[in-house]
């Protein structure tokens, strides 16, 4: 297979795609070596800003209700400004491999938080372990105040549990659905009685509140608490191999492979779920860059987004735009639809999404041609009435249509096509590109190919 390929496929898997002359400076370099800088050149990490909400001193429940609606108001401005913030992150070159792999943290955690500080210190949380161990991070997540607050452990206490912490921690964080009992669920909700946040949202362990009995979770029997139900947890290998699978359904197939994913678990589970030697241990077998783990993902939204950014150097202006561009497409950042995250794979297409998905390319690269255009002109609507003239004129950004061309002046229509999409393209629609003279107009017909939304 041809080297520049398999650069692009690491690339996209790790990232969001590379520029062609990126790649090239790659190929003579051992497949092993790329992985190897890969890790390297991702070892440093960017923080999301951590705004504290100001409420004068006071408890929420202390403001009256003009002061709640404005903080209420401010929450959510910060919030957009936070999506936008990360966004721009995600496509810097700096951080891409750390930023993906947070992306799809981020989607494991599921977590929805009000308030922005709560929020980033989450993701924060995400990022500084998106590469380590999975038991530290597991630990911080389940004390961080956007997940105690979004599960509702702040209500879990003794002679009244609250289970919902302790079921999602169990079905979503770890070991997966078949793999506990409803026994199990109750035990550890008895566990993980007193843990909540302090007013600063510090975790804090509320002894007087915590059931100090003896509970049995998964053939264990003792007076456990929350830390002891999160280390049998982890001695399950049920756990790395669930974990696994979501590594493998995100970064090689959406198709599982049961021995693939054995190979990685096992691995996992002898590495002491060390997260960095998980990934190098994927991104360095034989199947990573077989055929047929190439080109068969569906690129979310945030992918497909991010990859142009990358590609045309695109700066969103505004970021209520932005949000108002993911919402359409279903899939806003901080914004999973429930705890379980986005389902992904084929969820991400349906008969509304798909059209959109083959035209937003077209808008965000062309901005400038389609506003000379008239209204009158714009005879492709699968915008539902919004148009493509008006929807580019909303999204408010700016491009580098010349950094691309640059990139791809040495190439011909062919080798550009092969670069670009990693499926192999159909016969009828490469035929139908072939005939295209114009660059500009050539190029924008690639991004708006079926087969540019895999990945």
């Amino acid at each position: 297979m041809d080297k520049l390929k398999i650069i692009q496929h690491l690339y996209w898997r790790a990232g969001f795609g590379i520029k062609y002359k990126d790649a090239l400076n790659l190929k003579s370099i051992p497949f092993p070596e790329i992985v190897d800088q890969l890790f390297s050149k991702n070892s440093e990490l960017k923080k999301l800003p951590e705004i504290k909400p100001d409420m004068g001193g006071k408890r929420f429940k202390e403001l009256s209700s003009k002061e709640r609606k404005a903080f209420n108001d401010i929450n959510k401005k910060v919030l957009i400004e936070l999506n936008k913030t990360w966004f721009d992150q995600l496509g810097e070159s700096k951080y891409f491999f750390r930023e993906k792999i947070t992306l799809f943290w981020a989607n494991h955690f599921a977590c929805r938080e009000k308030i922005p500080f709560y929020t980033a210190k989450l993701n924060n949380t995400l990022r500084q372990n998106a590469l380590g161990s999975f038991k530290t991070m597991l630990f911080e997540i389940s004390k961080s105040p956007a997940m105690l607050r979004f599960l509702n452990n702040q209500q879990n206490k003794k002679d009244h549990p609250n289970e919902n912490f302790a079921r999602e921690v169990m079905e979503l964080f770890t070991l997966g659905i078949g793999n506990y009992s409803e026994e199990d669920i109750k035990e550890a909700a008895r566990a993980f009685t007193g843990w909540g946040i302090n007013r600063d949202g510090e975790f804090l362990f509320r002894q007087q509140i915590h059931d100090t009995g003896k509970k049995q979770i998964l053939g264990k029997t003792g007076n456990f608490d929350g830390d002891d139900v999160l280390n049998i947890l982890l001695s399950q290998k049920a756990t790395a191999r669930y974990i696994s699978s979501k590594i493998y359904f995100w970064f090689i197939n959406e198709t599982p492979n049961k021995a693939h994913i054995e190979q990685l678990s096992d691995y996992f589970f002898e590495q002491d779920y060390n997260i960095e030697k998980l990934m190098r241990f994927l991104f360095t077998r034989d199947w990573f860059i077989e055929s047929e783990n190439i080109g068969v993902r569906i690129k979310s939204p945030i992918e497909l987004f991010v990859g142009l950014q990358r590609t045309f150097n695109i700066k969103f202006t505004n970021a209520k735009k932005l949000v108002y561009l993911q919402r359409l497409t279903n899939q806003i950042l901080f914004m999973p639809p429930n705890v379980a995250g986005w389902p992904g794979g084929r969820n991400w297409i349906n008969s509304n999404t798909l059209p959109l998905r083959l035209d937003i390319p077209l808008v965000l690269i062309d901005m400038k041609e389609l506003d000379r255009q008239s209204e009158s002109t714009d005879t492709r609507d699968p915008l539902k009435g919004i148009g493509r003239i008006d929807f580019a004129r909303k999204l408010e950004l700016e491009i580098d249509f010349s950094s691309f061309q640059n990139d791809m002046v040495d190439l011909d229509k062919e080798q550009m096509t092969e670069f670009l999409v990693l499926p192999k393209i159909l016969t009828p629609s490469l035929q139908r590109l072939m005939i295209i003279d114009d660059f500009r107009l050539f190029a924008l017909s690639i991004f708006t190919l079926p087969e540019y939304q895999l990945c």
